[in-house]
């Protein structure tokens, strides 16, 4: 028999899930082993204190054309768990890579997040593993491969990967500077 929801119910049950949401990360690792306790989530800066990331490009090779973008390099805890969060615009030919601190089955969230964007999974041979695309913003739902394992991820505006005809084995190819900021950012270890 289907409950019927009063106006206080809905408000605790939005509290309550908005308590519960504060714990969650912007990017996580699936693992099928059971946590012993969740590591505390890196407190995002407020919008007004954005850090200056390490930029960088990276080339897309999709079945229709290649294209380059421009892009900020999150490379720490930190810098992953903010990601793109309180962006109002992602300026065209612009976005995100995040570099994993290993191959996992990664995933990412939208919160906070106010630009729809496609999400491109990529593995350490630099191919992709999976894309998803058009991820809507504000939203708390889990976005990655499934089991589908990658080491990058790159976010660039809405609709680009089904422009440039985007899908998995495509060819992902990085600059000299992301290479560098991986090679040497403390716990990511040497690129492949």
């Amino acid at each position: 028999m289907p409950h019927r929801r009063t106006g206080s119910h809905l408000a605790t049950l939005g509290l309550l899930a908005s308590v519960v949401a504060t714990g969650c990360a912007a990017c996580d690792k699936r693992d099928s082993t059971p946590a012993v306790s969740a590591p505390a989530t890196p407190p995002v800066e407020a919008p007004d204190k954005m850090v200056e990331l390490p930029r960088g490009r990276v080339t897309l090779h999709g079945e229709n054309l290649s294209r380059t973008f421009e892009v900020e390099i999150a490379a720490t805890e930190q810098t992953r768990h903010r990601g793109l969060m309180f962006r109002k615009s992602l300026a065209e030919g612009t976005g995100m890579i995040f570099l994993m601190p290993g191959d996992g089955a990664w995933s990412f969230y939208m919160r906070n997040t106010y630009v729809p964007l496609d999400m491109i999974f990529v593995d350490r041979a630099r191919k992709v593993a999976c894309v998803v695309e058009d991820a809507r913003p504000l939203t708390e739902e889990s976005r990655g491969c499934g089991t589908e394992s990658s080491r990058y991820v790159v976010e660039v505006n809405a609709m680009t990967a089904r422009t440039l005809g985007l899908k998995k084995g495509a060819r992902v190819e990085f600059n000299e500077a992301v290479i560098t900021v991986e090679r040497t950012t403390p716990g990511l270890g040497a690129p492949p």
